[in-house]
């Protein structure tokens, strides 16, 4: 039996045994996204003069931003506005748009890495809405890659007069005052 298994051994080790290893490449392709801006609608509340009081109205507004686009380029949301304008007798009647101030505050993180705002990149605060596109809320280059939601509060303060079209100043005129609010979104800061 000895020699049987003496014979078995010699034979195993007598056959040479091979190992082969192959290495295969394998890609994947990994393709950007987009970058999106929503937002809540944006109201006033009203407000019923009165000559002795600070009249303010308020209103808050919630903007999503989603940058899916993997390339960490950052980006500017920003917001511009006509005046408010309204019109009794045929004749218009201006609130500046300068009488609206806004703030912005991070209220969530949903996904990527969160921005820490003293770091870099920009929130808004007691900016005075114009014609001029002012920044309501932006991430810098490596930065915002991900979906954030905001919550932007404006404030508008009803002055005691203004001017009629012919440049005389009056007390405000009752009205419903209309503007056109422009939000742009920008790839980069």
């Amino acid at each position: 039996m000895k020699k049987i298994l003496a014979s078995m051994l010699a034979m195993v080790l007598a056959v040479p045994l091979t190992a082969s290893a192959q290495e295969l490449e394998k890609e994947i392709a990994v393709t950007g996204g987009s970058l999106q801006f929503t937002q809540t609608r944006l109201s006033f509340n009203d407000i019923t003069l009165s000559s002795r009081d600070n009249l303010k109205s308020q209103a808050v507004s919630t903007i999503r931003a989603i940058d899916d686009r993997g390339n960490g380029a950052g980006w500017t949301y920003s917001l511009s506005a006509t005046d408010f304008v309204t019109t009794m007798d045929g004749q218009e009647f201006r609130l500046p748009a300068s009488v609206v101030q806004f703030s912005t505050i991070l209220k969530n993180t949903i996904s990527g890495v969160p921005i820490d705002f003293t770091q870099g990149g920009e929130l808004a605060q007691n900016k005075v809405l114009s014609s001029v596109p002012s920044t309501i809320v932006s991430a810098d280059v490596g930065k915002g890659q991900g979906a954030y939601d905001f919550e932007v509060n404006y404030t508008l303060s009803l002055p005691k007069t203004i001017a009629n079209s012919e440049g005389k100043e009056i007390g405000v005129i009752a009205g419903t005052y209309r503007s056109v609010f422009t939000y742009t979104a920008t790839s980069g800061i």
